[in-house]
């Protein structure tokens, strides 16, 4: 499984990437927004691990100390972003919520996700590997 470190730069590159798209499409229509749909364990993710910790985490996070949300309320934070007028226009956000409750809205991003310099070296790379990839 992924080491905690490759997690949280795997997010990063997702949020990176989805503001450097939302620069690139900065004047049509298109939006990019980018979104943390919240901790749900049931989804997976833990699906290599022992199943009496997956089990363990799943109830504490749920019931103990709240932090988890459902699989539907993850599923309902993307309609959200997809289908919410709302939300026209809006782009290069990061949207986030608190489980069970209903608001899901833009949070402040790491300078270090905002860096437009790292969203370009970024973007430039994906381009080699895919174009190394693809030959």
């Amino acid at each position: 499984g992924l080491g905690d470190f490759e997690g949280k730069d795997s997010k990063l590159c997702n949020v990176v990437t989805s503001l450097e798209l939302s620069r690139r499409l900065k004047n049509t229509k298109v939006t990019c927004n980018c979104m943390n749909p919240g901790l749900i364990p049931t989804t997976g993710l833990f699906r290599e691990f022992n199943p009496v910790f997956v089990f363990l985490f799943s109830f504490l996070t749920k019931y103990v100390f709240k932090v988890a949300a459902s699989e539907e309320e993850g599923g309902n934070r993307l309609a959200y972003l997809i289908a919410s007028n709302e939300l026209n226009g809006v782009s290069g956000k990061y949207f986030s919520g608190r489980p069970g409750q209903q608001e899901f809205e833009p949070i402040p991003m790491s300078a270090e996700a905002q860096d437009p310099k790292t969203g370009q070296r970024l973007w430039t790379l994906t381009e080699q590997i895919i174009k190394n990839a693809i030959k």
